[in-house]
Formats: structure tokens, sequence, C-alpha cells
């Protein structure tokens, strides 16, 4: 069955010309009566059977993979899963938890990732569930999966790891600030001159990303889910040695305690 919908615009009078609308209409008049559709004009109308026979042939073309599925458009995006590590990340922290230590954000990070992979392979096991879709970073329309979100939140991930690299870094810069002021003879005026010392192991962030990056493997995802413990009691392990993870450690309780105006020598 062939349905053909013609819609014109109509003509009015002019000055120099009538357009026969008796005429128009009856060319743009088309009927299927054995399938019970009529088409007058720009308007159809199409009966049970008609609407029956409809469906039937958009239902093949659907099962020929001729008509894409329909979905719904998804706010799910690389920065609103960005956010939402960020926030998950947050929101993993223990009552009665002072310490602020390098391993135990590390854990932080992990149980986040841990939470938010499992919510998506959670989501994907419903075999009934909508087709998605999603806006990408240039702008297009595309079907969301399982690998793209997948994807995203190991990106998440990855962009927290390297901001919180940087960050220790920073802070371990911040922590060979040493100040000095020299006072001259009482003719002279005072002056104050301050010196970094720069004497401070190389790979500070290096070793800090190495560990974030290293931190997230099927073992530790593990010993997070079975852990009763707490956060602050789990030794995740990570791909560095003993004497640099000693470091970062020291390096992040020095900022915390400064930042709280205590001193550590």
């Amino acid at each position: 069955m062939l349905i053909n919908i013609t819609e014109r615009q109509r003509l009015c009078q002019h000055e120099n010309y009538v357009v026969d609308m008796d005429r128009t209409r009856q060319e743009s008049k088309w009927t299927d009566r054995s399938n019970g559709i009529v088409i007058r004009n720009d308007t159809v109308d199409i009966s049970r059977a008609g609407r029956n026979a409809l469906e039937n042939k958009m239902s093949a073309l659907s099962r020929a993979g001729q008509i894409k599925a329909a979905g719904k458009l998804s706010p799910v995006s690389s920065f609103s899963v960005i956010s939402d590590f960020e926030r998950a990340v947050s929101s993993e922290k223990e009552e009665g938890v002072k310490s602020n230590t390098f391993d135990y954000h590390v854990n932080q990070m992990v149980s986040a990732y841990k939470r938010m992979r499992n919510g998506i392979e959670e989501k994907y096991a419903d075999t009934d569930r909508e087709q998605q879709y999603y806006v990408a970073d240039d702008g297009s329309i595309q079907k969301l999966t399982k690998e793209k979100e997948l994807e995203m939140l190991d990106k998440a991930y990855e962009k927290h790891s390297k901001f919180m690299a940087a960050s220790t870094e920073i802070w371990s810069n911040l922590q060979d600030f040493k100040p000095q002021i020299t006072y001259h003879s009482k003719s002279a005026d005072i002056t104050q001159s301050v010196s970094t010392d720069n004497t401070r192991k190389r790979g500070i962030k290096e070793q800090a990303y190495q560990a974030f990056m290293s931190a997230v493997n099927n073992e530790n995802i593990r010993l997070l889910s079975q852990s009763k413990e707490g956060l602050s009691n789990i030794k995740l392990d990570f791909d560095i040695s003993k004497s640099a993870r000693n470091e970062l450690n020291h390096i992040w309780d020095y900022y915390k305690a400064a930042t709280k105006g205590i001193v550590l020598k």
C-alpha cells in the first residue's frame, strides 16, 4: 500500500487571472477505499483499518532497519560526568575522620569511581530501558551507550587526578618556602629578602599522578567493596615505591596542618 500526501498552497484571485479552485481540489484528492484512507487538500482522514495498515508498514520498515528507533535526549555529557564525579568524591567522607592524607583522598576517589561505575552497570543491565542520546562535545547528537558512559567516567577520574597531582606539587613547593629577613645598620633601611629552597625531589606531580591512576584497578575496587572498616583503614595498592608514598602523605599532612595554623617540623 502506498500513501501519497499532497499539500498545496491555494492561490487566490489576482488582478489578471482566477484559479479554478474546484479543479485544484479534485487534483489533490486521493482515495484508497480498500484501506479506508481518504486524503483531501492538506488533511488526512485515516480509518481504523487504514491506521492498522500504516502501523504494520512502519513496523516492517523498523524491523528492516530503515527507520531509527526512537529515544530520548539524556542530560549526560562529559561536563556533567566531571561534576558528578567531583561531588561523589566530596561525599565519600567518614564521620569522625579528621585526617585528610594523600592515602585517604585516593580512597575517596576510588570509592566514588566504584559507586558511579556500578550505577552505569546497573543502568544498562535493564534490557527494557529506552534508548538514550546525548550531546557530544562537538555539539552533535550521538547514541548513548554503556561504553561511552564508562569512557566519560574514566576521563573524569583522569582529569581529577591531574588536578590533584598538580596541587600536590604546589603544596610541596610551599613546604620548601623559607622566608629570610636581614637587618642592616641603623643608618640603613631595614630590608627583607625572601628565598625559596628548590632542592626538593623532582617528580612529585608524576608520582602523585601515577598513584592516582594505578589505584583504579580491579583488586582495589574489590577491596573497597568488601571492606567494612571504612576508608581510613584501607591500604590500597599504588604503583609507586614506599618512600614515594610516604613523601606524598607527608606533603599532604604538612599542607593540611599549615592551613590550620600548625607548624610541623
